[in-house]
């Protein structure tokens, strides 16, 4: 209920729904709100971005959950409407609300219940979640609402003591083939995961983990099919991972995010841009991929360089930005200060966490599974933009929690013991 009624006073405070409408309303959704305008026309799930290279065609750009859902609104509400707008992001603020109500479900079942009250307490009052569900039309809100929902189903399936019904198995796969279908992100936090429990308990787990997995295939494969009639490939959810990784991955790399048509301009010869400009989405995608890993082929030590900027950016950037938005008045020269001295804190309390709560509680390793693997595409890619970083900021949370209670049991317990009989 705190998370619901400030991001809904901030949304007001703000008026978080005027986006900027130059570019045919660009700054509403990018990408997420071009392909949500053409499936609400009726022209089906393709994307111009209006730059570059302007085709429009059948795309995979993005996976194809969170759009289509923006899609329904537009074509109820109308497109980049303000009633459309204020729905979306309503949506996006309960998704939060789901978040917090699922790091507390998380903290009891790890047996931190006042832990999992305050995580839930810190990411409903963090200024970093506010900004992005009230701020940024993405599927940020509800993937990470997915991948929390996730983890605490595979603790639930670890600590189950008896046979589990089915439908429960086929419920899990359900929300991997949503959270897939929403980034395929998740989808090494998923693998790991599901070996883990096949691992614990192989007669149990392997059939159950099975069914899991199929009704995870039923629900992706008709988009897999569906890309493969109209872009003429099979390929993982989205087709853009050949621009990621040159993006990331060539003579002006510096770690930081760049358009893909920004970066080929500079480093491509007008032959190569031409030959770009005549393919579609995937061809290019997969063009550009190839310029990337031949790149990183030739040289090896600075892609490990950028790699390990990559990480240290990917945890030591502010989790929110856009300052100059906030209407912070003559506490902004000093906020970013503040609010870096806090994020310092919460990374440096979540790490001592993340230790402790692995020498305590073996089914940690769900949970610390997914803060490893969720980051490592964007290690290799590129770890610039906050919403890449937002959907481990929960887990960072509560592994802070987690850390600050044990802090204060071991100075109760001190103050206890030294206290006179």
């Amino acid at each position: 209920m705190l998370a619901v009624v400030l991001r809904v006073a901030a949304m007001l405070a703000l008026s978080s729904w005027n986006f900027d409408s130059t570019s045919n309303h660009w700054a509403a959704g990018w990408e997420t709100g071009r392909i949500a305008n053409s499936l609400a026309a009726g022209q089906g799930y393709v994307l111009n971005v209006g730059r570059g290279w302007t085709e429009v065609a059948p795309s995979a750009w993005l996976a194809p959950l969170y759009p289509t859902l923006v899609a329904g609104v537009f074509a109820v509400l109308g497109s980049f409407t303000k009633a459309s707008l204020i729905v979306v992001l309503l949506f996006q603020i309960l998704c939060d609300a789901g978040t917090c109500l699922q790091l507390t479900r998380i903290g009891r079942r790890l047996e931190f219940a006042r832990a999992g009250l305050l995580g839930g307490l810190l990411f409903a009052l963090s200024p970093a979640s506010i900004n992005m569900s009230v701020r940024v039309l993405w599927c940020t809100s509800l993937l990470t609402f997915l991948g929390v929902t996730l983890v605490l189903r595979f603790l639930g399936h670890a600590q189950a003591n008896s046979r589990e019904n089915w439908k429960s198995w086929a419920l899990t796969g359900a929300l991997i083939g949503l959270t897939l279908l929403t980034s395929p992100t998740p989808a090494f936090f998923v693998g790991l995961a599901s070996l883990v429990l096949i691992a614990r308990n192989p007669a149990r787990n392997f059939p159950a983990v099975s069914t899991m997995a199929l009704v995870a295939c039923v629900l992706i494969g008709p988009w897999i099919l569906r890309n493969r009639t109209e872009l003429g490939a099979l390929f993982f959810i989205k087709s853009n991972i050949g621009n990621e990784l040159f993006i990331g991955n060539n003579p002006i790399a510096d770690g930081a995010h760049h358009g893909p048509y920004e970066t080929a301009t500079q480093v491509l010869s007008k032959e190569q841009l031409s030959e770009l400009a005549s393919m579609n989405e995937l061809e290019r995608a997969e063009r550009l991929g190839a310029h990337a890993t031949s790149w990183i082929s030739a040289h090896p030590a600075q892609f490990a360089r950028l790699s390990l900027k990559r990480f240290w950016t990917y945890w030591s950037a502010p989790f929110l930005g856009q300052w100059e938005l906030l209407p912070l008045g003559p506490l902004k020269p000093i906020a970013p200060i503040v609010y870096g001295a806090g994020r310092w804190l919460i990374l440096a309390a979540g790490l001592a966490g993340a230790v402790l709560l692995a020498r305590k509680r073996r089914d940690a390793v769900f949970l610390l599974s997914f803060l490893a693997l969720f980051p490592v595409a964007y290690y290799v890619t590129h770890a610039g933009i906050a919403r890449y970083r937002f959907p481990v900021l929960p887990y960072v949370f509560l592994l802070a929690a987690i850390s600050f209670d044990l802090l204060q049991n071991k100075l109760r317990g001190s103050s206890q013991a030294e206290a006179p009989q």
